[in-house]
């Protein structure tokens, strides 16, 4: 046992060492990095309870996987948002499910009806077994992926459930027997709060007492109705009160298919998963597959031999094969089981390879079997045996290697979606995830490319995505060429398709304040508010609009019901310092500007505003240091084009930067700080230039820090006032 965890332990470490590099990818924003009910700062009883819910509850939102967000919960008490602790936590889940394997099929291999068979090789055939599994990249989505923890620790959670129940129905003693039945229910009800497809637990269960613990020399009606009718009520009721009885057809308005529709594609899906499974290479895996829509039982023509196929094995495996080999009828009846939830009707994404993290669990016994078999049936031919062993290495070091470069593809986001843009290219979504990151690396043309081509393609699993891929092609005209009215065009339209982002609505506003419509914004934002009262980014808007309209009274309302809410939000934080300036509290405004500037140390607004503020309040001490700060987000900008970047119409905040005020005041300070220069420089004997040097290096009678903020200000003040250039290489070389 100790050899088979520590081959595991080195093994993964190798494989998913590229993992630990990874960042967040697609859902992980919405549900851990955005979702403030998991960004806990102590672990008291209410941050706990607020942990369980998806979304805010405030929000209408409910408890939904409730152990797997308090996982999420403690991995930010501990690290906040420093992504490797999030890795490690998923690492070693994966670990713990592989020694809970291993222990479940040595047990299973050693129960009374499979021993005198396959006893004498359970250790072998449950270690290789769980190897391949460990190993198989089909799994990355589920470990590498971050939010997937919620399919990997349902599995966790599942096999020790399962362990327990083989370990209490193999015990002989009564005490024994209850404390392992009763460890098994606790972690099944882990399971279950984890991800709603362990319902179907209780179904394997059943199925594994029935075939592998009670027999079926034949198929006895009576006693699989006691087994299994229990189990089959059972998860309908967990059904019922997890997701309620409206839920299972729930959103079918924004999807592209019909139930029935997305039960015969999940006919083709899971024998797609087969074939993932049995040949897994790099050009297959991918996050988002693009897969044909079976619109009809004939199109396409695979679909209905799928079904065939599908009902075939299943029946096969109930009535004949349970009979001649329980075993091998388990482990069919055991994928199919359960992939049953999310191959249903049940209104979800058609495909997802890390639905395969409890179905494939056992798949990997039938051909263990077949290796071990064939090297105890070779064991008359050391040749024959080295030859098995020698392909059997090779494949395994082949699926390890191709899990080690899905791993690095994870490592990071824009090289994911480049990748997935190659293998699903017809898929939308994918192309407008791409855009996104493009459009943070600052490619902003490209994005908008990309997401032109998203919106041309037209090909969604969700139609709400449609409305993000219009947003952002709406925020490209807003933000990016000054066009609100065409921003507004697509905006408009991304809200009315996708009205569940207060994201659109906050954007349509901003592009009705870039037309002055002052009115229309705040329109915008109150129909949002009654979808959300307490979105905190909204009720920010409000006040802004408010600040434009001149209603400080009506922004000072908003703004505290805001940081009330979020007392931590920086825009907030700049909406409330620009208000206290306009009321005249200087003191109050520099200290909230102060405070957003450490929250957001590269927005030239917040050292803009205090420059501004220093000087009305008469703190001229502090004017150098201030315009040292911008001086490092100037470059090679002029001061009026800085400015006038930070007041862009686009920009929609309270404080808009004036360029008739600021330029004066960077002349003057530039102007004292020259003169302060100059003089310190006179005080030391010599050349010019290595006065200068030295009032960086030496001790001085002047005060070392004005004198060196000066000489950083003088390239500034020669470029502003317009001196001879031939002087600015220097002052910059020096």
């Amino acid at each position: 046992m100790i050899f088979s965890i520590l081959l595991y332990l080195v093994t993964l470490a190798v494989i998913y060492w590229p993992s630990f590099a990874g960042g967040w990818h697609y859902d992980d924003y919405f549900n851990i990095v955005r979702n403030k009910n998991i960004q806990i700062q102590s672990l008291d009883s209410e941050s706990i309870i607020n942990s369980f819910y998806s979304e805010d509850p405030r929000r209408g939102g409910r408890i939904k996987r409730p152990l797997a967000y308090l996982s999420f919960a403690l991995n930010y008490y501990f690290s906040k948002d420093r992504v490797r602790g999030y890795h490690l936590v998923n690492f070693f889940i994966h670990l713990i499910s592989s020694c809970f394997l291993y222990l479940f099929i040595r047990n299973t291999l050693n129960l009374p009806l499979l021993k005198p068979r396959y006893g004498n090789l359970s250790h072998p055939i449950a270690m290789l077994s769980t190897f391949i599994w460990v190993i198989h990249p089909i799994h990355v989505t589920a470990v590498t992926y971050i939010v997937q923890r919620m399919a990997s620790m349902a599995g966790m959670f599942y096999l020790m459930s399962l362990y327990f129940y083989s370990s209490g129905r193999m015990t002989k003693g009564v005490g024994g027997r209850w404390f392992c039945l009763a460890l098994c229910g606790l972690a099944a009800l882990g399971a279950m709060a984890t991800k709603e497809n362990s319902a179907m637990l209780p179904v394997s269960l059943a199925l594994y007492e029935l075939l592998l613990i009670q027999g079926c020399n034949r198929f006895d009606w009576k006693k699989t109705a006691a087994f299994g009718l229990p189990a089959v009520f059972l998860v309908l009721l967990l059904g019922m009160l997890y997701i309620g009885p409206d839920a299972f057809l729930d959103g079918y308005d924004n999807r592209p298919f019909t139930p029935f529709q997305r039960v015969m594609t999940e006919q083709r899906v899971v024998l797609y998963y087969l074939s993932l499974l049995f040949y897994p290479i790099s050009s297959r895996l991918t996050l988002l597959h693009d897969i044909d829509l079976s619109t009809t039982l004939w199109v396409p023509w695979t679909t209905l031999p799928s079904f065939i196929l599908v009902s075939a094995l299943f029946l096969f495996s109930l009535l004949v094969l349970s009979r001649k080999d329980p075993l091998i009828a388990f482990i069919i009846l055991f994928f199919f089981i359960n992939h049953a939830i999310e191959g249903s009707f049940v209104c979800l994404e058609l495909i997802f390879e890390h639905r395969n993290y409890i179905p494939s669990m056992l798949l990997f016994i039938i051909p263990s079997i077949v290796l071990v078999r064939a090297l105890e049936y070779f064991s008359y031919s050391r040749k024959f045996q080295v030859f098995i062993i020698f392909c059997t290495a090779l494949t395994l070091s082949a699926v390890g290697h191709t899990t080690h470069a899905y791993n690095t593809i994870f490592g990071n986001d824009l090289m994911l979606w480049a990748d997935n843009r190659k293998k699903s290219a017809s898929l939308s979504i994918v192309h407008n995830n791409y855009g996104n990151r493009l459009w943070e690396e600052g490619q902003f043309e490209p994005a908008y490319d990309v997401f032109l081509k998203a919106k041309q393609l037209d090909r969604y699993q969700n139609l709400i995505q449609r409305g993000l891929v219009l947003y952002n092609i709406g925020l490209y005209h807003s933000l990016r060429q000054n066009d609100p009215k065409t921003a507004l065009y697509y905006l408009n339209a991304a809200r009315e398709i996708s009205p569940g982002y207060w994201e659109i609505w906050y954007e349509t506003a901003r592009a009705h304040c870039q037309m002055g419509q002052y009115a229309q914004a705040e329109s915008v934002l109150t129909a949002g508010l009654k979808f959300w009262p307490s979105d905190p980014a909204l009720l920010n808007g409000m006040a802004i609009v408010a600040v434009r309209k001149d209603e400080l009274h009506n922004a000072f309302t908003y703004i505290r019901k805001a940081r009330r809410i979020d007392p931590q939000l920086p825009s907030a934080m700049a909406v409330e310092a620009e208000l206290y300036r306009r009321k005249g509290l200087l003191k109050k405004a520099i200290n909230s500007w102060s405070e957003y500037r450490n929250y957001h140390p590269t927005d030239v607004r917040a050292d803009l505003a205090l420059l501004e503020l220093f000087h009305d309040s008469h703190q001229h001490g502090k004017l150098a240091g201030v315009l040292g700060r911008l001086m490092t987000h100037r470059g090679k900008n002029s001061w009026e084009n800085l400015i006038m970047e930070a007041a862009h119409p686009g920009n929609f905040k309270a404080y808009v930067p004036a360029p008739d005020k600021l330029i004066p005041i960077i002349k003057m300070v530039l102007e004292v700080e020259t003169l302060k220069a100059e003089a310190a420089m006179g005080e030391n004997q010599g050349e010019p230039g290595r006065g200068m040097v030295r009032t960086l290096v030496c001790p001085v009678k002047a005060p070392v820090v004005p004198v060196t903020v000066s000489v950083m200000l003088l390239p500034a003040w020669v470029v502003l006032s317009e001196k001879s250039p031939r002087s600015v290489p220097m002052l910059v070389s020096l």
